[in-house]
């Protein structure tokens, strides 16, 4: 088999012409990376599927975006939620967590060349509340230190 693989790799070869490569033009690219870095991926955190549809009428009219939102399936437990504009997209980070179906929504930005399946989804940021921190102890360090001990420390 081995041996076939190497006498196919004789066989195929490339021409001068095709040895040089091609260049493609930005103009070509702009319809790809248009909207790109305005994607976030998300999931529910359940083990059990839910009908896209509604998850996606659910999302549009609880995040409600000024200046337009799409939901679109990636598989049977993801989805991008992709913005018109980067104000809504910021606004939808900043006020996580969402819930929708007593279920937690996590959402991560798609970077431009990420693939949607393989983002990490396995975290969600949390405001915590510190109590009882005597008047002292109150500085930014101790709290920076504090959210560190508890997990990743966002701001």
């Amino acid at each position: 088999m081995e041996s076939d693989i190497l006498q196919f790799d004789y066989v195929l070869s490339f021409t001068d012409e095709e040895a040089t490569g091609m260049l493609i033009p930005q103009t070509a690219w702009d319809h790809v990376s248009s909207g790109i870095h305005l994607t976030l991926v998300g999931r529910l955190l359940s083990h059990r599927s839910v009908q896209f549809e509604a998850l996606k009428g659910a999302l549009i009219q609880l995040i409600q975006a000024a200046h337009g939102l799409t939901v679109r399936k990636v598989s049977e437990f993801r989805f991008r939620l992709v913005f018109a504009h980067v104000e809504d997209l910021r606004r939808v980070l900043e006020l996580r967590p969402w819930i929708f179906d007593r279920n937690l929504v996590l959402l991560q930005p798609l970077m431009q060349w990420e693939d949607p399946l393989l983002v990490n989804l396995g975290w969600c940021p949390f405001i915590v509340h510190i109590h009882d921190l005597r008047y002292g102890q109150r500085s930014v360090e101790v709290v920076c230190y504090i959210g560190r001990f508890l997990g990743c420390l966002v701001e």
